[in-house]
């Protein structure tokens, strides 16, 4: 499998603390079947500078270092959880932000609240310079979660959705779960990431946990679909591809046509 959101450098953000944290994070990751993560520390574009992006590169090339000098067949490549601002359209121009393994990829964080005033014409811009949008944990956004119209809106314009493992499980609340699962039925996820930050709460280990809901959710296809096929086609740089109808909503329409005949 691939992960595309992970915060597993040291000495960067929120996530992994050092690198001894780093390589157990490497460890549980192939523990769980991952053979490439991206590692996406949290970036404000307004506060990014010139060489930041140089030495993230660098940050990553210590850590595949490191990784082969301790046996652990995982590989990084570089990437960042970007947030949402009007100054992102000119820094990806300037290249000071980097997209998801040198591909047209960007990973925009998703707000825990509400969209900021403005968001289309910012994902408008990025994508008239050739990028694409893959939208972080969407289903953690209070305003996304209690106005579901806007998740078509957001796939109209051709926005990507990440959604991460442990909403599966309820890890960060019902209404994250619930938006999850509303997401799956709708076919709507595009990739499915662990968004790791550590060795414990927000491991690899989720990925475990959660496979069994999700695969009876959406079936074996979608699950090979969102954690292995469509994260290589970020690598490739190619479209991702939709969901196909999830098992159970086939089974809903089934019983609503059924419902339906025995009326008429």
């Amino acid at each position: 499998m691939i992960d595309l959101h992970s915060h597993i450098l040291p000495f960067i953000d929120d996530g992994a603390p050092n690198m001894a944290v780093s390589l157990e994070m490497a460890g549980q990751y192939v523990a769980n079947g991952f053979r490439r993560v991206v590692a996406t520390p949290h970036v404000q574009p307004e506060d990014i500078g010139d060489q930041w992006a140089q030495s993230l590169k660098s940050r990553v090339a210590e850590m595949n270092r490191s990784l082969r000098d301790g046996s652990i067949p995982l590989v990084i490549s570089a990437g960042m959880e970007i947030a949402i601002a009007p100054e992102l359209p000119e820094r990806l121009d300037a290249g000071l932000l980097l997209p998801l393994a040198d591909s047209r990829y960007v990973l925009i964080e998703t707000p825990f609240e509400r969209l900021p005033v403005g968001w289309e014409h910012i994902f408008f811009q990025i994508a008239g310079r050739g990028y694409r949008v893959l939208l972080g944990h969407p289903e953690r956004c209070t305003q996304l979660a209690r106005n579901h119209t806007l998740f078509e809106r957001l796939i109209d314009i051709g926005v990507y959705f990440q959604v991460n493992w442990g909403s599966f499980t309820g890890f960060y609340g019902r209404l994250a779960l619930k938006t999850a699962r509303l997401l799956a039925h709708k076919g709507y996820i595009h990739c499915l990431a662990t968004d790791s930050h550590d060795r414990s709460d927000r491991s690899a280990d989720v990925v475990g946990k959660a496979i069994p809901d999700i695969e009876a959710l959406i079936g074996a296809a979608n699950l090979d679909l969102l954690s292995k096929g469509n994260p290589s086609r970020v690598f490739a740089d190619q479209p991702m591809e939709p969901m196909s109808s999830p098992p159970a909503l086939r089974n809903v329409k089934r019983r609503w046509k059924r419902w339906l005949f025995r009326q008429s």
